[in-house]
């Protein structure tokens, strides 16, 4: 069966629940602060950045092997990069 999406809202709509699936995995393994979003994101930008004509089995695969320690790194970039937008706004 082939899946064809035209918006990433259809998409993202479409692994949604394999995103929270991984949200829950996370958070046992002790991951706070982050959202499913923050992991669509993260494969967005890193992972499917250069990819095309990609399937919904590889797409929902890549959810399911991310690794945390890879996301937890992506997340204290972002945290870092948040906290120096917020300094330079304030000063």
């Amino acid at each position: 069966m082939d899946f064809e999406f035209h918006s990433l809202e259809e998409l993202w709509n479409r692994v949604h629940p394999a995103l929270r699936v991984k949200v829950k995995d996370f958070k046992r393994l002790g991951l706070k602060d982050f959202s499913d979003r923050d992991i669509w994101d993260y494969l967005i930008e890193s992972k499917w950045k250069n990819g095309f004509n990609l399937m919904l089995s590889d797409i929902v695969d890549d959810i399911m092997k991310l690794d945390s320690l890879e996301f937890k790194k992506y997340l204290n970039e972002i945290n870092q990069e948040t906290d120096s937008f917020i300094d330079e706004e304030i000063i």
